[in-house]
């Protein structure tokens, strides 16, 4: 997006909203999960996760960019209702994941090794039910003005499929708007990606990870190199009928993880990543 000087480029953020729990525990000694005691410390705490805390990091990013002096954006975000919230809630999807205190690698003047705490395992998503679900509350002046970029997260829980939680940006395309798609599997499916398909194309990005790309009955070389995976990768996102609508939008980014990411990208003078054209890239 080009911004002028002095100018306040304004952001939609919409998407699939979680309630993460974080259960931190503690544990005594050795052993001694399989019966209880009284020295084992357990703690859970609660946090927005999904879209909202994909806001969250959008926020700090623009606020450093604010800081900088090299850009100004005015966030305007779905919000969860501001009430106590019980893991029993069904109105709301909630996701659990176990932290552990693990070594950091670094010691403290003691000599001790430096605990930080850390993921242990993911436990999975409690969904809500469908015939009650708790609607995010829109932003105030959203309608006034078109958004120069949205960003949607879509968690294929629900929110591609009810036009009525999306920004008017997108259900009112402006050729000025961008688009960008955090999706998960099933990828590439659904009324909001048909929807942009159709409307937002030639100034849509994607983003997913590899492996919810590999559940959608493509085929990608696996722990074999990085050139036969991008060699896959582009031919399935080109010639693939399930996955190559992606081949007609601005740019995909597909992402390894911490090991790297695939960028596709068809846009001619693209303004937000680099002019490239017809190219892929693994990086």
């Amino acid at each position: 997006m080009n911004q002028q000087s002095g100018q306040t480029g304004i952001v939609d953020i919409a998407g699939d909203i979680t309630i993460d729990w974080n259960l931190a525990h503690i544990q005594a000694a050795q052993g001694s999960g399989n019966s209880w005691s009284p020295d084992d410390v357990s703690r859970a705490c609660r946090q927005r996760g999904g879209m909202a805390l994909l806001a969250d990091l959008i926020e700090a990013a623009a606020n450093d960019l604010r800081d900088s002096g090299r850009a100004a954006y005015s966030l305007r975000v779905s919000s969860i209702p501001d009430e106590v919230i019980a893991p029993s809630d069904v109105r709301f999807n909630h996701s659990y994941a176990l932290w552990e205190p693990l070594a950091s690698g670094e010691r403290l003047p003691d000599g001790k090794p430096k605990l930080v705490w850390r993921i242990s395992q993911f436990l999975g998503l409690d969904r809500c039910a469908s015939q009650m679900p708790a609607k995010p509350t829109a932003p105030t002046k959203r309608e006034s003005t078109m958004a120069d970029v949205v960003v949607l997260d879509d968690a294929a829980l629900g929110f591609r499929d009810q036009p009525s939680l999306w920004p008017p940006s997108v259900l009112n395309p402006k050729p000025e708007t961008w688009v960008v798609l955090k999706i998960a599997k099933p990828v590439v499916q659904g009324a909001l990606w048909d929807h942009l398909l159709q409307h937002f194309a030639e100034r849509l990005i994607v983003v997913m990870t590899v492996e919810d790309l590999r559940g959608s009955e493509v085929q990608i070389s696996h722990q074999l190199s990085w050139e036969r995976t991008a060699q896959d990768l582009f031919w399935e996102l080109t010639y693939n009928p399930r996955v190559n609508g992606t081949s007609r939008c601005a740019h995909t980014v597909v992402s390894f993880g911490t090991a790297g990411a695939f960028l596709l990208s068809r846009h001619h003078n693209s303004d937000i990543l680099g002019s490239t054209t017809d190219a892929s890239r693994v990086t």
